[in-house]
């Protein structure tokens, strides 16, 4: 299994690379085979999520901070996201309003 390592950028970075020297894009949204349709990513500043490489076995979908990326249908979402206000978020910073790095 390849591993991750936090990436420490400031300002919306664009791009990470990852431990094994691949490098992944912030992306505004994903396209996501198991809903037909793409899915909104979270706007944050200091991090972004991303999907992994399909030849990396793991999850499927990463924060840049180290965590993982989940999906939430939340309404409180909705003016972001996709009209059902589903995202893709850190669920580390959902949990604990800190990104795996400590950073808001």
């Amino acid at each position: 299994m390849e591993t991750f390592n936090i990436i420490r950028q400031l300002n919306s970075p664009t791009k990470a690379t990852l431990i094994n020297e691949r490098v992944v894009y912030r992306k505004d949204k994903i396209y996501v085979p198991e809903y037909k349709g793409f899915v909104k990513c979270v706007p944050y500043d200091n991090h972004f999520v991303f999907e992994v490489p399909s030849d990396i076995k793991g999850a499927a979908y990463l924060c840049s901070c180290g965590g993982i990326a989940v999906f939430t249908g939340s309404r409180a979402y909705g003016h972001l996201g996709s009209p059902e206000g589903m995202m893709l978020i850190c669920q580390a910073h959902t949990t604990n309003n800190k990104h795996m790095d400590g950073s808001s």
